[in-house]
């Protein structure tokens, strides 16, 4: 497992739970046991049990999202706006 959470806020998963009235007690006890586990692979395992049991209770989470936009000047290119919102400074260039 080579990263950690991108841009989604982890307890969002929970607080949709919370509100759908479904339970949460194993979910979050599991998130908080894997933040600070410092063996990939026992984490990794956990986050593996965490999303089961997501998936079991909740198989999609309704996020909203509004319209990308990005204003540049005529001398800047490799601005990409991308289905995952990650502004990619990397392919920022000025001509």
């Amino acid at each position: 497992m080579g990263t950690r959470c991108g841009d989604i806020d982890p307890a969002i998963v929970t607080l949709l739970m919370e509100k759908m009235n479904l339970s949460t007690k194993e979910v979050n006890d599991l998130i908080v046991a894997q933040a600070g586990e410092k063996n990939e692979a026992k984490r990794e395992e956990m986050l593996k049990q965490i999303q089961k049991l997501e998936t079991e209770d909740l198989s999609t989470i309704p996020l909203l999202q509004g319209n990308q936009v990005a204003v540049t000047g005529t001398n800047v290119n490799g601005v990409v706006l991308d289905p995952s919102f990650r502004f990619r400074y990397a392919s920022v260039e000025k001509q």
